[in-house]
């Protein structure tokens, strides 16, 4: 067993660190590597994943905030839905069987993959706006981005969109374990227009509520085990805290074609324990 904790807290490491910078919190690797390779039960390794999500989240998100990375306003507007969302979610998890789980992680990681391999906008990051919307509800923001030597100056739209999505965001991501990072970034950079930086710092804020409302109810069911849960969680934080460091120094395309890189490993990883069932 102490084998298996140092194996999960240096993968937690390095989960907590990819997480941190492309704003999904870790999960994505984590509640794959727990049960493909420790053989951990599908609901302990999600509920572990939720707990260092947690973590992460409240590692990173401070100095994304100091940077203003963070668009508080947009992540309060989508966290009531998505809060919603991972509270059912979590309850479906729990009825959920592994094979169903790995199963949505395959087409999951595939769509991620795919669709974040491929640049919206020739060259430019910077959001549009379409209308007033955003506007009136100030979700307008700027932060000064180290790589390129600039400020940049964005707007937010697609709110109509972004709120439903933000709902089954809460409930896919809570059943999956992931926190929604890895629908947020998407939603945020393809549907709302925000830069790459932006919506990853946004997410990385967003995720850790999300994962507490969705951890919840597996404490209340008993399904957090601290012998799982305590070396994920710690080694996530440590990763998370020098990805922030970090972050705001890696261009967005890099963020970007890490994010798909990683999907898409363990893609073929769950893909591979599917056939193999």
């Amino acid at each position: 067993m102490m084998h298996e904790q140092l194996i999960s807290l240096l993968v937690s490491l390095f989960a907590g660190f990819i997480g941190s910078i492309i704003g999904v919190g870790g999960g994505i690797i984590i509640v794959p590597f727990l049960t493909l390779f420790l053989g951990v039960d599908i609901h302990h390794a999600v509920s572990a994943s939720l707990i260092s999500i947690i973590a992460t989240s409240s590692a990173a998100s401070p100095g994304y905030i100091r940077r203003n990375l963070v668009n508080l306003r947009v992540a309060n507007l989508l966290e009531a839905a998505s809060v919603t969302g991972a509270v059912m979610g979590a309850v479906i998890g729990l009825l959920a069987g592994s094979l169903l789980v790995l199963s949505l992680y395959a087409g999951l990681l595939l769509f991620v993959s795919v669709s974040m391999a491929f640049k919206r906008t020739g060259g430019n990051e910077i959001g549009r706006d379409d209308g007033a919307f955003s506007k009136a509800l100030g979700l307008d923001s700027s932060y000064r981005d180290e790589a390129l030597g600039a400020e940049v100056a964005y707007s937010v739209h697609g709110i109509g969109y972004a709120i439903p999505a933000s709902f089954v965001s809460g409930i896919l991501s809570t059943i999956l374990g992931i926190g929604g990072g890895i629908f947020n970034v998407p939603l945020m950079t393809r549907v709302m227009r925000m830069p790459i930086k932006a919506g990853s710092a946004t997410s990385a804020f967003m995720i850790g509520i999300t994962a507490a409302a969705g951890s919840s109810v597996f404490l209340a069911r008993g399904m957090i085990d601290p012998r799982i849960a305590a070396p994920v969680a710690i080694g996530v934080l440590a990763g998370a805290l020098a990805g922030n460091r970090i972050m705001n120094r890696i261009s967005g395309n890099a963020i970007r074609y890490i994010f798909s890189g990683v999907a898409f490993i363990l893609f073929i990883r769950v893909l591979a324990r599917l056939l193999g069932d």
